[in-house]
């Protein structure tokens, strides 16, 4: 078994942040939620629809990502 180190901390390998946040930005971009628990709710029933297509297609660009990161060594 090989054994890699952990990289530091990259946001291009975090798929909340290539992905998710900038996906929940756009989406609620122009709607106004009056409280957290709206907000909470919200965001919550968004995100559990979105099509197990899409939420593959993510997932398999994680991969690549992170397949691209283990043959550049981490740079």
């Amino acid at each position: 078994m090989v054994r890699i180190d952990h990289p530091p901390y990259s946001p291009d390998l975090a798929p909340s942040d290539f992905y998710l946040f900038g996906y929940i930005k756009n989406a609620f971009a122009n709607i106004v939620l009056n409280s957290m628990e709206e907000v909470v709710k919200e965001i919550t029933a968004f995100v559990e629809g979105n099509p197990k297509k899409q939420l593959i297609a993510v997932f398999d660009e994680w991969r690549r990502r992170l397949q691209s990161c283990i043959e550049r060594e981490g740079k």
